[in-house]
């Protein structure tokens, strides 16, 4: 079983949406830790309201997708000095890319032209050291890969490697610069 920290929800935070989307039993556990008052909507109201709106409900899987990447964000440390339309932003300009498991991603002594924020996944860094390769780190979600390198202008010091399939946000310095300016939020890193 896995043992990941747990989200905690703020008033106005949604769970379960996409199980309304997604056949199948949801794949967590909810529980209060104190009383809370919750609203309600069943899969025969949503399956209603989606007869009546198709419209909208064309577009509810890419607005719950992107609701998951701001909530993903949202609890970052590094980006918690973003105000909500500033993540939105972000967002909007952020270019994702998806790995498949075993692909290099960058190698060592490559330029450093960008940083990677593990969405999902697992990269590998890896360092060449005499006639074999020594394994440095393992990034997971939520981890920054190459910002160290970007923020010092230098090459990079190891390889990447996506350990299982991968997706990324990818921070240009431009982007890098504009949502982690100089001072507190790159203190974090």
């Amino acid at each position: 079983a896995s043992s990941a920290a747990p989200l905690v929800l703020h008033v106005g935070d949604t769970f379960g949406d996409r199980s309304l989307l997604e056949p199948g039993a949801s794949p967590y556990t909810v529980r209060a830790e104190s009383s809370v008052t919750l609203l309600e909507l069943s899969r025969a109201a949503f399956e209603a309201f989606v007869q009546e709106s198709p419209d909208v409900a064309a577009e509810l899987p890419a607005r719950i997708s992107r609701h998951r990447e701001f909530e993903f964000l949202k609890r970052l440390r590094i980006f918690s000095h973003l105000a909500p339309g500033q993540m939105e932003q972000m967002l909007d300009v952020l270019p994702r890319q998806s790995f498949a498991a075993r692909t290099v991603i960058f190698r060592e002594d490559d330029p450093s032209d960008r940083c990677y924020l593990v969405r999902r996944g697992r990269i590998q860094l890896l360092k060449h050291v005499g006639g074999g390769v020594k394994r440095l780190a393992t990034r997971r979600d939520g981890d920054l890969v190459g910002e160290m390198e970007l923020l010092y202008g230098t090459p990079r010091i190891a390889d990447a490697l996506a350990e299982s399939n991968t997706d990324v946000l990818v921070l240009s310095p431009e982007l890098f610069n504009r949502f982690m300016p100089e001072g507190g939020p790159r203190d974090v890193i």
